[in-house]
């Protein structure tokens, strides 16, 4: 058997690589070993529908999921690495131990989503919703929460807090 020339490699389609992603824990481990095999790869799933599905532990460092529905996704331990999910929807999505730091979070949609011991290190949440979020546990140094709705957050450490909502810590349930 011929060994596959990397660079005559093209990557699926938006919509077959969504299909392949929707398709349950087969799809998720063939597009693991895709980029596994492509490390330089950066999948573009703009505007796609991931609404409700499990794709725990996934692994979409770089990926662009600029406007695309995750609402209610259990995401629990995904990979988000230096994502971008700008204007993205999360309502009620489960990030619990899910890696985002260095992640684009600009005006998404996170109401009631869970962050239980996420890393968010240096994250930019400017302009999200984040109401009723639950960020137990999480790693928040060096986020920018710059215009990012609060109210009924919890879990956040006042150390992280104190500089960035000024205006907004009565809002806040603390860690601490």
């Amino acid at each position: 058997m011929r060994e596959e020339n990397k660079s005559d490699w093209t990557p699926p389609s938006v919509e077959e690589l969504a299909k392949l992603l929707k398709s349950g824990s087969e799809g998720i481990e063939k597009y693991h070993a895709m980029r596994k095999e492509h490390p330089n790869w950066k999948p573009d799933l703009s505007y796609q529908d991931f609404s409700g599905l499990d794709l725990s532990e996934a692994n979409f460092s770089k990926v662009i999921l600029f406007k695309a529905d995750l609402s209610r996704a259990n995401l629990t331990g995904v990979d988000l690495f230096e994502a971008d999910l700008c204007e993205a929807k999360l309502l009620k999505a489960d990030l619990s131990g899910a890696d985002l730091g260095l992640t684009k979070l600009l005006k998404v949609n996170f109401c009631w989503a869970k962050f239980c011991g996420a890393d968010l290190s240096r994250a930019n949440l400017s302009g999200s919703n984040l109401s009723g979020a639950d960020f137990s546990r999480a790693k928040t140094h060096g986020v920018n929460w710059w215009c990012a709705i609060i109210t009924g957050v919890k879990g956040i450490r006042r150390d992280d807090a104190k500089i960035c909502f000024a205006t907004h810590m009565a809002s806040i349930e603390f860690a601490d």
